[in-house]
């Protein structure tokens, strides 16, 4: 109870006091599950079996020859067989961004951007290329995201 106003302020949906019930506990799991559930996903075919992959879990997708690499957060890779144009698609814009050819960024996952280089700094320490041409509208897209999801 001494906790109500931080639990309010983060959002937290359910508190479980000791003594711990099993119950209690199992509900509160169950809760938790359903609402991965609802989180946005988007299943790819990798090594011939479906993966779920959480969207906010994607930190930038690169495309080589017919294989996508794509780059999770966690420095997990999942690979499998496509287009980037066409795996963009199924991905919302913002936060996604395609900085190249061959790269779609997760703006969620940026550290910095790196004008000399032409390349977005992801926060798990990769770099992912930005097309020469685009450099000046990769910084507009990142700092209007950045500004947008600061008044959210």
């Amino acid at each position: 109870k001494d906790h109500f106003a931080d639990g309010f302020r983060l959002r937290v949906n359910r508190y479980l006091e000791k003594p711990l019930q099993q119950s209690d506990f199992n509900e509160t799991l169950q809760m938790a599950q359903e609402a991965l559930k609802l989180r946005p996903h988007i299943t790819v075919k990798s090594e011939g079996k479906d993966v779920e992959l959480m969207e906010s879990d994607i930190a930038f997708v690169e495309q080589s020859r017919h294989h996508l690499f794509i780059n999770m957060t966690g420095s997990k890779k999942v690979k499998t067989l496509g287009k980037l144009d066409d795996f963009e698609k199924h991905l919302p814009h913002p936060p996604f961004y395609r900085c190249h050819k061959s790269y779609l960024v997760n703006l969620t996952q940026v550290a910095s951007l790196d004008k000399e280089n032409r390349m977005f700094v992801m926060k798990e320490g990769d770099y992912v290329y930005i097309r020469r041409a685009s450099i000046y509208e990769a910084a507009r897209v990142l700092k209007q995201f950045l500004f947008s999801n600061v008044r959210d």
